[in-house]
Protein backbone atom coordinates (compact mmCIF):
# COMPACT_ATOMS: atom_id res chain seq x y z
CA UNK A 1 0.00 0.00 0.00
CA UNK A 2 1.33 3.07 -1.37
CA UNK A 3 2.28 5.63 1.41
CA UNK A 4 0.77 9.49 1.40
CA UNK A 5 1.96 12.56 3.03
CA UNK A 6 -0.14 15.27 1.74
CA UNK A 7 -2.96 16.21 -0.47
CA UNK A 8 -0.47 16.67 -3.08
CA UNK A 9 0.53 12.95 -3.24
CA UNK A 10 -3.44 12.02 -3.22
CA UNK A 11 -4.10 14.22 -6.52
CA UNK A 12 -1.88 11.79 -8.28
CA UNK A 13 -3.90 8.69 -7.21
CA UNK A 14 -4.80 6.03 -10.18
CA UNK A 15 -8.29 5.87 -11.04
CA UNK A 16 -8.38 2.17 -10.33
CA UNK A 17 -7.08 3.41 -6.47
CA UNK A 18 -10.77 5.56 -5.75
CA UNK A 19 -12.05 3.25 -2.35
CA UNK A 20 -8.53 3.78 -0.94
CA UNK A 21 -8.36 7.46 -1.90
CA UNK A 22 -11.55 8.39 -0.58
CA UNK A 23 -9.75 6.87 3.21
CA UNK A 24 -7.01 8.46 2.83
CA UNK A 25 -8.75 11.48 2.79
CA UNK A 26 -9.91 10.84 5.46
CA UNK A 27 -6.77 10.13 7.53
CA UNK A 28 -5.44 13.10 6.09
CA UNK A 29 -8.57 15.38 7.15
CA UNK A 30 -8.51 13.82 10.74
CA UNK A 31 -4.42 14.63 10.60
CA UNK A 32 -5.66 18.39 10.48
CA UNK A 33 -5.20 18.87 6.58
CA UNK A 34 -7.88 21.39 4.98
CA UNK A 35 -9.66 19.61 1.78
CA UNK A 36 -9.74 22.16 -0.84
CA UNK A 37 -13.72 22.65 -1.43
CA UNK A 38 -13.49 22.51 -5.08
CA UNK A 39 -12.49 18.44 -4.43
CA UNK A 40 -16.02 18.01 -2.59
CA UNK A 41 -18.57 16.57 -4.15
CA UNK A 42 -21.52 16.51 -2.17
CA UNK A 43 -23.42 13.26 -1.61
CA UNK A 44 -26.64 14.22 -3.26
CA UNK A 45 -24.87 15.33 -6.21
CA UNK A 46 -22.97 11.88 -6.80
CA UNK A 47 -25.75 9.80 -6.06
CA UNK A 48 -27.66 11.80 -9.42
CA UNK A 49 -24.56 11.24 -11.26
CA UNK A 50 -24.87 7.88 -10.24
CA UNK A 51 -28.51 6.99 -11.15
CA UNK A 52 -27.89 8.09 -14.69
CA UNK A 53 -24.84 5.70 -15.12
CA UNK A 54 -26.16 3.02 -14.05
CA UNK A 55 -28.93 3.59 -16.03
CA UNK A 56 -26.89 3.60 -18.96
CA UNK A 57 -24.74 0.33 -17.17
CA UNK A 58 -25.69 -1.75 -14.02
CA UNK A 59 -22.03 -2.20 -13.39
CA UNK A 60 -22.05 0.99 -12.33
CA UNK A 61 -24.42 0.05 -9.18
CA UNK A 62 -21.01 -0.85 -7.18
CA UNK A 63 -19.78 2.57 -7.27
CA UNK A 64 -20.91 3.72 -3.56
CA UNK A 65 -18.33 1.21 -2.35
CA UNK A 66 -15.76 1.79 -4.99
CA UNK A 67 -15.95 5.55 -4.87
CA UNK A 68 -18.05 7.03 -2.23
CA UNK A 69 -16.81 5.22 1.24
CA UNK A 70 -17.23 8.40 3.43
CA UNK A 71 -19.79 10.97 1.63
CA UNK A 72 -20.39 13.97 3.30
CA UNK A 73 -17.22 13.78 5.42
CA UNK A 74 -14.09 14.08 2.41
CA UNK A 75 -16.00 14.38 -0.48
CA UNK A 76 -13.82 13.13 -3.35
CA UNK A 77 -11.45 14.68 -5.79
CA UNK A 78 -12.66 16.29 -8.81
CA UNK A 79 -9.78 15.31 -10.44
CA UNK A 80 -10.22 11.54 -10.31
CA UNK A 81 -13.94 11.66 -10.58
CA UNK A 82 -13.55 13.01 -13.78
CA UNK A 83 -10.57 10.21 -14.47
CA UNK A 84 -13.57 7.67 -13.35
CA UNK A 85 -15.83 8.82 -15.83
CA UNK A 86 -13.99 8.87 -18.83
CA UNK A 87 -12.17 5.07 -17.53
CA UNK A 88 -14.87 3.43 -15.67
CA UNK A 89 -14.77 0.00 -14.50
CA UNK A 90 -16.50 -1.52 -17.22
CA UNK A 91 -14.78 0.47 -19.95
CA UNK A 92 -18.03 2.47 -20.93
CA UNK A 93 -16.69 5.77 -22.57
CA UNK A 94 -18.70 8.85 -21.60
CA UNK A 95 -16.87 11.63 -23.21
CA UNK A 96 -16.46 13.70 -20.53
CA UNK A 97 -13.90 16.28 -20.85
CA UNK A 98 -11.12 15.95 -18.36
CA UNK A 99 -8.94 19.10 -18.70
CA UNK A 100 -12.59 20.93 -18.71
CA UNK A 101 -13.56 19.58 -15.79
CA UNK A 102 -9.63 19.84 -13.89
CA UNK A 103 -9.78 23.89 -15.16
CA UNK A 104 -13.10 24.35 -14.19
CA UNK A 105 -12.77 26.65 -11.32
CA UNK A 106 -16.48 28.67 -11.65
CA UNK A 107 -18.34 26.03 -13.13
CA UNK A 108 -19.68 23.20 -10.35
CA UNK A 109 -18.38 19.46 -10.73
CA UNK A 110 -21.42 18.11 -10.96
CA UNK A 111 -23.04 20.77 -14.05
CA UNK A 112 -20.13 19.29 -16.46
CA UNK A 113 -20.85 15.71 -15.25
CA UNK A 114 -24.49 15.39 -15.61
CA UNK A 115 -24.17 17.42 -18.94
CA UNK A 116 -21.90 15.50 -20.46
CA UNK A 117 -24.20 12.05 -19.92
CA UNK A 118 -27.73 13.19 -20.49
Amino acid sequence: MPVFYSLKDIATIQPWQVGETARLLHQLQQAGHTIPKSWIISDEIFQKVRQQLVAREPAFADWPQLLWQTPNITGYARQNLAKRLIYPLVGLHLNLPLQQLLDSTNTPVHELAISSIM
